[in-house]
């Protein structure tokens, strides 16, 4: 029996609309009714899941937030969070100075600002920062009293080639030490070698005493890749890619298709 429903965001939860339609809304409504805990697990901050933890109505109510890409667990029955795995901005600092000569942009997310160094923000950050809902701030990144400032993830943005130039001046120390993705061409993530989606929901399945034959996940693309290797009812979006597809239990309909609501009648009540 499915205990647990864990739902990535975008290009999930989400149609190309960034919206939440009625029917899967109302699809888990009727999951809650069934006890069923809901969990939203995304690479966005949970300022960048309020609007959606409203639409949902889930604050006061047994269900749970992955946030940061498994960086932060947030319970929202307390509004606490119960598990978090950061990063600290000397790693920041090292990649600047391999990287400087790159025309990229060092970012750094924590749970209500998206932090950058360098002049301006670039066109990347801010799209990324719209799309969050999140406002952007300028952090001297070697500044004495920011030394001690830690962060749910730092990215790499930019053109995807100018990404791919730095990557290789980046320590490589780094890449082996720390849990890296590429979720988007624009966008390369470097987190805490704990914080993945996978890592997040392990936490939170022994912290509500579920066993992984209980939980079903849901998502579509690559920093979901270890969260659905890990639970044992694995759902891919149809519009996922190939290599998702390949991993998960089951393939469900697209994002435009209400694929979660889709999957959640189908194989979780």
């Amino acid at each position: 029996m499915i205990k647990l429903i864990a739902l990535d965001l975008d290009g999930t939860l989400l149609n190309s609309q960034g919206k939440i339609t009625e029917k899967t809304i109302q699809t888990i409504k009727k999951a809650q009714n069934m006890n069923k805990i809901i969990t939203l697990s995304s690479g966005r901050t949970k300022k960048g899941l309020e609007e959606y933890i409203k639409i949902l109505k889930l604050n006061n109510t047994n269900s749970f937030i992955i946030a940061n890409t498994g960086s932060y667990i947030y319970e929202l029955n307390t509004n606490q969070i119960i598990h978090m795995a950061t990063i600290d901005i000397n790693i920041a600092k090292n990649i600047y100075e391999n990287t400087k000569t790159e025309n990229i942009q060092i970012c750094m997310y924590d749970e209500e600002t998206l932090y950058y160094y360098g002049d301006k923000p670039n066109e990347a950050l801010k799209k990324d920062a719209s799309i969050l809902k999140m406002n952007t701030k300028y952090i001297d990144i070697y500044k004495k009293e920011n030394q001690t400032k830690k962060f749910g993830r730092i990215n790499i943005m930019g053109t995807k080639e100018n990404i791919e130039k730095s990557l290789k001046k980046i320590d490589k120390e780094i890449l082996k030490n720390y849990y890296t993705v590429w979720n988007i061409e624009s966008s390369f993530e470097i987190l805490n070698k704990k914080a993945n989606k996978a890592n997040a929901l392990k936490f939170l399945a022994k912290y509500l005493k579920i066993e992984k034959e209980e939980i079903m996940a849901i998502g579509d693309n690559n920093n979901d890749k270890e969260m659905l290797e890990y639970a044992e009812n694995s759902v891919a979006m149809g519009n996922s890619n190939q290599k998702i597809k390949k991993i998960c239990k089951y393939t469900t309909k697209t994002n435009d298709q209400d694929g979660v609501a889709h999957a959640i009648n189908k194989w979780a009540l």
